[in-house]
């Protein structure tokens, strides 16, 4: 971290150029991969005065919102599955994540990905719903 947010961001890139599939863990943060730049700001900002790091913000988020096109690449899969109440947090907690590049690296934190999928989980578009209903309790919409 002593070389900045942007730095860290960097090093991870070619490594999500090379993998294919991503299973990604989130227990108290909106995963990166989908977080908007506001959001990214927010965080990068409490991890540099947590860490207390330089403060790049700004070239942090634009990296990080660049490595999203990952997203709309084909041959790319991202599995997500994050705990419900980082997304009507406004607080960021310390927490444990993890992500798997290509599943076929680490076994071990593949079973804790199946293991933890329960009945309670929701997926496509009860996900979108859930996400939506969010996002409108946050902005004090109804």
């Amino acid at each position: 971290m002593a070389a900045g947010h942007r730095a860290v961001q960097d090093a991870v890139t070619p490594e999500h150029d090379r993998a294919r599939v991503f299973t990604i863990w989130e227990n108290c943060l909106i995963p990166c991969m989908v977080q908007i730049p506001d959001y990214a700001r927010h965080v990068f900002v409490w991890h540099a005065e947590l860490m207390r790091s330089p403060r790049d913000t700004e070239d942090a988020v634009r990296a990080r919102i660049q490595r999203q096109q990952g997203l709309y690449r084909p041959g790319k899969k991202y599995r997500i599955m994050m705990w419900e109440g980082a997304l009507r947090s406004l607080k960021i907690w310390p927490g444990n994540s993890f992500w798997i590049y290509d599943a076929d690296s680490i076994a071990t934190y593949m079973r804790v990905w199946k293991t933890s999928r329960n009945p309670r989980c929701v997926y496509g578009t009860d996900a979108q719903n859930l996400i939506s209903a969010a996002r409108r309790a946050l902005s004090g919409e109804h």
